[in-house]
């Protein structure tokens, strides 16, 4: 592997990591004894580079993807490898949470609610304000969103073939969004989060060696942005455009192969737990300092070591059932 090809993707996985941690940060700040403080700085703005590290992460996954899988001939695993990689690790994580739940005797487990959670589909509840009567599925909207990209992946390489398709597609869904954000806005930054996905195969497809380029007038475009966020009387529109500008911009420079930010043994030892952390980080809490900043990030810490047991004790299960298959190999390198 070139080094180039190296940096980079230990850049993307540190931003996703750091990414990751922030928002974790932000959940359990809000739902802890500092949750009054949500309206004062910083936390007020807290959300801002949340919102742009899921941007990142539909980016990065639409990207990769579609480099992966180029085009409709060269799809040989494509649900195989998506379903085995990520239902896997979900299913097990949510195994651990049933056994938690039922131990402390959470209400509404055996519940229809629960079937859609474990399906990843807890998305759809939030999106039509069905509720969740289940104790599965906290935050877990992006889950289904990351789903549905896989499920219209296919589709979009046959069909979106040339440039000029592809602007298309990307305009298309800038625009939207755009439509979708004042129609029907949601608590989270659900529509320039999918944005990010087209974003991503965009920049794959058709980006070139241009990544550079896009996140420089990306960046550029977000001060404008800002202007216009100011003058507009700043209207939510406008601050999620500058959100996904922003995400466009980090993702450009991630993709160039700067400098890893954070010490490559750091993050081949925490990189897998981005799964597990996400899924388990509301449900562990204990008070562990009156400071309510210094409270969350202490469970923030302890949330991360829960996730890494986790994430090994899953490791340590393949491992299991592939030597009882037989077939010691197969899982070694995913498993680790």
């Amino acid at each position: 592997m070139a080094r180039a090809t190296q940096d980079r993707n230990a850049t993307v996985q540190a931003l996703k990591l750091l990414f990751l941690l922030c928002i974790c940060y932000g959940h359990i700040f809000a739902e802890g004894p500092g949750a009054s403080l949500m309206h004062t700085l910083p936390m007020r703005l807290w959300w801002v580079p949340g919102d742009v590290g899921l941007f990142f992460f539909t980016a990065t996954s639409g990207y990769f993807t579609t480099l992966r899988y180029p085009s409709p001939d060269r799809m040989e695993g494509y649900w195989t490898r998506k379903v085995s990689r990520l239902f896997g690790l979900f299913l097990f994580l949510n195994a651990v949470l049933g056994c938690v739940f039922l131990v402390t005797g959470r209400n509404g487990l055996f519940s229809m609610d629960t079937l859609f959670n474990l399906a990843g589909l807890n998305g759809f509840l939030n999106w039509f304000h069905l509720g969740n009567e289940s104790p599965f599925g906290a935050g877990q909207w992006f889950m289904t969103l990351l789903l549905l990209f896989y499920l219209v992946y296919p589709w979009i390489g046959r069909v979106v073939t040339t440039p000029a398709r592809g602007r298309l597609l990307l305009w298309g869904g800038v625009a939207l969004a755009a439509v979708m954000q004042v129609a029907a806005p949601y608590g989270h930054s659900l529509w320039s989060t999918s944005v990010g996905f087209l974003a991503g195969f965009w920049l794959a497809r058709f980006g070139g060696g241009n990544a550079g380029r896009v996140a420089l007038f990306a960046a550029i475009s977000c001060v404008a942005g800002a202007v216009g966020y100011s003058l507009s009387g700043h209207q939510p529109v406008v601050a999620y455009a500058i959100i996904g500008l922003a995400g466009v911009a980090v993702t450009g420079l991630a993709l160039t192969g700067i400098h890893p930010l954070l010490p490559s043994r750091l993050v081949v030892a925490f990189g897998d737990l981005l799964l597990p952390l996400y899924i388990i980080h509301t449900y562990f809490r204990l008070p562990l300092a009156d400071n309510p900043y210094l409270d969350a990030l202490l469970v923030l810490g302890m949330n991360v070591c829960i996730a890494w047991v986790l994430q090994r004790a899953y490791g340590g299960l393949l491992r299991l059932t592939a030597l009882m298959a037989g077939q010691p190999d197969t899982v070694r390198g995913r498993a680790a």
